[in-house]
């Protein structure tokens, strides 16, 4: 096999522009630094804004050399060929050698063998092109019988069109559908129903956004070899994707059945059993590819890694991703997921089968464009919540997708989908949202982000009690749910006249300084000239119960809360009677409505949270009064009682561990 060189950066004979030369070494600074991932997308960026660019060019083939990633060296190189002369053009058609090498394409490889061989540059790279010409010709023409099946073409005829297949599948895969089907159309014009071809064809229009013909052209294959597992595992994705369940399932248990030995069709039955999350059957097809041979594709491997997380597997899959970074170092799926090894497990976004792109047909970007246009930022929400519903009735389909999406997608999948929801916020969409925080899928963050949105803007969602069942850290736990909106404005009493308001205010006062005859003597007086003024009621009942009078304290509670049942104070205290008394039940069922409110003065959510601790120790439940205890510290950072809490929820252990901090 050719060894390839690799490249010195040189000069382009032509002056580029001050300003494309600096973003371009802006782009090579950012991979030197290590983002890969970003550098890539700048320079792809750039090629597509300057296409003739040799610099770009140039560029791009040096990140892919470094990186391993043969598909883009190898079409980049391509459009670089005619740009070159003499000896580098002899450097880079025995570099193209080696990559096509490496992506397993002979014919590709051995037709600029052929040419480099006619280019007397630089002896070793003639001599290389000799030896492998000798070596792959002979094979490369039986393999071409197998393909296209006809003795009306001459050698050097199938030769061209080997050359033609091959590129129509680098195209596919490498994301140039437009060029494949191209490519793929002149080849069906001289080898018509070639079911290879075909299957590019389909996968073309597929990433074209041609569904319809992409289906077709994959069905038009079964036609003519029912067991065809290329076309069976591209119509799981197609019908998957357009959430024809039924269909894609169908496809898939074809697809199980068949057995024989090509090396690629495990590969198919992993990619097809990933998008339909059956985890098992991705991990037996790994397990059949192994036996059967030591050289696995990257994906394959990816594949493998998630299922095996998903199925508890841990340590293989760390072990799966980075054998794949190691047979393709620019493999991003592979990297992203390895790199979150290093992030506790409430951080991680993985297991993940597939990252965005794969979710839509290539199109999608466009389609958002057609719909959003270029400067989301810059557009209100309504003309975003516009766009968003014309894009659903263009792919009315995708909503039934989204479920998916947010278990098995990548972050920016899931980003996605959710921003969809919030903005959207149909019924059927915000029940998906608020599943999939209840789900293990993803990071916590983002898993909470979900439920705060429903808390936040669809309290009535929630449970009663606002307990919802949510996965943190790994483990499964109840969390409070509260949409309140905490003020410190006070009550307003218009109605009551100021004497009265004074009068209550020195009550008050008094009850603060423990002197509760002196207060019960002025709420007498309140409620006898202000009887609707339900504050006095209250805090005449806290009179009577400093004093010793229970029962009248009681007796006094509930009569108050007979008459105004909406009185929060009334209502909280009633429920603390109720949970002394062990009737756990009915003092919950006293709190349940103030958990839909809306909004909160400071002192209602301070006496709420206090009930509602009292509620859980008299159920033995110190894990929710410790949740309440947290969210009234969020709320009123400094209050004194709080260390009181903290004493009668943690009992002795609270104690130690004081005493443990002041030695």
């Amino acid at each position: 096999m050719p060894k390839r060189r690799k490249r010195k950066p040189r000069r382009s004979a032509k002056r580029s522009s001050v300003k494309l030369m600096r973003t371009l070494a802006a782009a090579m600074e950012v991979f030197e630094d290590g983002d890969i991932v970003l550098a890539r997308q700048q320079l792809f960026q750039l090629a597509s804004q300057y296409p003739n660019s040799k610099p770009i060019l140039l560029a791009i083939l040096e990140v892919s050399e470094q990186i391993e990633d043969w598909h883009t060296y190898a079409y980049y190189g391509e459009r670089l060929l005619h740009k070159e002369q003499g000896e580098e053009l002899a450097e880079l058609r025995n570099n193209l050698i080696y990559a096509y090498n490496q992506l397993m394409c002979p014919a590709l490889a051995l037709q600029h063998a052929q040419e480099l061989i006619v280019q007397p540059t630089d002896v070793a790279y003639i001599e290389q092109a000799k030896s492998f010409v000798e070596t792959v010709e002979p094979m490369l023409l039986q393999e071409a019988d197998g393909i296209i099946d006809s003795t009306a073409f001459t050698e050097d005829e199938k030769f061209g069109l080997m050359v033609l297949h091959e590129r129509t599948q680098l195209l596919t895969v490498s994301g140039h559908p437009d060029e494949a089907i191209h490519d793929a159309e002149l080849l069906l014009d001289e080898v018509p129903n070639a079911l290879p071809i075909l299957n590019n064809l389909s996968l073309s229009r597929f990433l074209t956004g041609d569904v319809d013909q992409a289906i077709a052209t994959a069905q038009d294959v079964l036609t003519q070899d029912p067991d065809n597992f290329h076309a069976l595992g591209n119509l799981v994705r197609y019908t998957f994707l357009t959430a024809r369940f039924d269909e894609a399932q169908t496809y898939a248990l074809r697809l199980q059945k068949i057995t024989n030995d090509n090396s690629d069709l495990e590969l198919k039955q992993a990619e097809a059993y990933s998008f339909l999350g059956d985890d098992a059957q991705v991990w037996a097809a790994y397990e059949r590819a192994k036996n059967n041979s030591e050289d696995l594709p990257p994906m394959l491997l990816h594949l493998a890694a998630v299922a095996a997380y998903r199925l508890g597997n841990e340590k293989s899959a760390w072990q799966l991703w980075q054998e794949a970074i190691e047979l393709m170092p620019s493999f991003e799926m592979a990297q992203a997921s390895l790199a979150e090894k290093r992030s506790p497990k409430s951080e991680r976004d993985i297991p993940w089968y597939w990252s965005f792109q794969y979710w839509f047909s290539q199109d999608f970007g466009q389609v958002l464009k057609k719909h959003l246009g270029r400067n989301v930022q810059r557009m209100s929400e309504k003309r975003i919540e516009q766009g968003m519903k014309s894009l659903l009735a263009e792919r009315p389909y995708l909503p039934k997708l989204f479920p998916y999406m947010l278990e098995r997608g990548d972050r920016q999948t899931r980003d996605f989908v959710l921003n969809f929801i919030r903005i959207t916020e149909t019924p059927g969409l915000l029940q998906i949202c608020y599943d999939f925080g209840q789900s293990p899928y993803g990071a916590d963050d983002l898993r909470m982000e979900a439920i705060q949105f429903i808390a936040q803007n669809h309290p009535t969602m929630l449970p009663e009690d606002k307990l919802v069942p949510m996965w943190i850290n790994g483990q499964r736990t109840e969390l409070l749910m509260l949409g309140f909106e905490i003020t410190e404005e006070p009550e307003d009493f218009e109605t009551v006249p100021d004497k009265i308001l004074e009068k209550h205010e020195r009550a008050y006062d008094l009850l603060m300084d423990r002197e509760p005859e002196a207060a019960e003597v002025i709420l007498q007086e309140i409620i006898t000239d202000a009887p609707e003024f339900y504050s006095a009621y209250n805090q005449l009942a806290l009179a009577y119960e400093m004093q010793g009078r229970s029962e009248e304290a009681r007796a006094l509670v509930e009569e108050t809360h007979a008459r105004f049942p909406d009185y929060l104070f009334t209502r909280v205290a009633l429920a603390r009677i109720k949970a002394q008394d062990k009737q756990l039940e009915e003092a919950r069922a006293l709190i349940q409505p103030l958990l839909r409110l809306s909004k909160l003065h400071i002192s209602e959510f301070r006496a709420l949270a206090k009930v509602q601790m009292e509620i859980s120790l008299a159920d033995n439940q110190a894990e929710a009064a410790r949740t309440w205890l947290e969210m009234w510290e969020q709320v009123e950072v400094d209050n004194p009682e709080h260390i009181q809490w903290k004493m009668r929820i943690e009992g002795p252990n609270f104690m130690q561990r004081l005493k443990n901090l002041l030695n």
